[in-house]
């Protein structure tokens, strides 16, 4: 076998590695954004859906990478003041309403929309008990309570326009990662959480620890260009011996 060929797949893994600690950096501003981090064929043995605590990453020079895995640990809270800012305090996710379906996030940047419903930044609805939650247009101000109750104030009084359920599955780690902070549920089933609560006036941060991702990157960067001079070397030798042999 050309020795050449398990060194490249060190270098591609390598490669798909630094584009996943990219992306952890760019998103270190996006509310409850949730790292990815890769898995090495034949150096962590853990099943994905038996994760509850990421395991220690391997930073082979060769191998294929296994998979990459979403770690879902709580990011730090941080206050706001903004009523339509929600944080979730435990497990479990919004449902929003796209196109595509529902989908979930942890995201609880909200705002309302010209017609009063409760949306995200992209403006997809935030789906309560009942469908959208609408607040009527006379309303004063929003309150959201830790169980998720939706109160307008308005001139006339208090009114409760909405419930704002958290929702868990049994494995989270099977969620799939679909863009704009979204998971598809996939095949299973979502219910509602007894004992997450809502935090309104906070957002969660993303879980990225920001000097370890950068420590990561030029490991991983090191590593890529050791294989590129492997290689190199590699590729010499061959020749070498080639041009040799035939002499012979």
């Amino acid at each position: 076998m050309n020795p050449i060929y398990p060194i490249l797949s060190g270098m591609l893994a390598q490669e798909r590695r630094l584009e996943v600690i990219s992306n952890n950096i760019a998103n270190l501003g996006t509310p409850a954004y949730k790292r990815d981090f890769v898995l090495f064929s034949g150096f962590s043995p853990v099943k994905r859906e038996a994760i509850d605590i990421p395991p220690v990453e391997a930073t082979p020079t060769f191998g294929m990478i296994d998979d990459v895995i979403t770690d879902f640990s709580i990011g730090p809270i941080q206050v706001t003041g903004e009523p339509l800012d929600l944080a979730i305090d435990g497990t479990g996710f919004f449902a929003i309403e796209t196109p595509q379906g529902t989908r979930y996030t942890r995201s609880g940047n909200f705002t309302l929309d010209p017609e009063g419903k409760i949306v995200t930044p992209s403006g997809f609805p935030l789906l309560g008990e009942g469908g959208s939650i609408i607040t009527p247009p006379e309303a004063e101000s929003i309150n959201i309570d830790s169980t998720g109750k939706v109160v307008a104030r308005t001139s006339a009084g208090l009114l409760e326009v909405g419930l704002i359920p958290i929702y868990e599955f049994a494995v989270q780690e099977r969620l799939k990662k679909i863009g704009n902070n979204f998971y598809d549920a996939v095949d299973q089933q979502a219910t509602v959480s007894l004992t997450a609560a809502i935090r309104s006036g906070s957002l969660e941060r993303a879980n990225v620890n920001a000097p370890e991702e950068l420590v990561a990157m030029i490991m991983a960067s090191r590593l890529y260009e050791t294989s590129q001079r492997v290689i190199r070397s590699a590729d010499e030798m061959l020749g070498y011996a080639v041009n040799e042999v035939g002499r012979l």
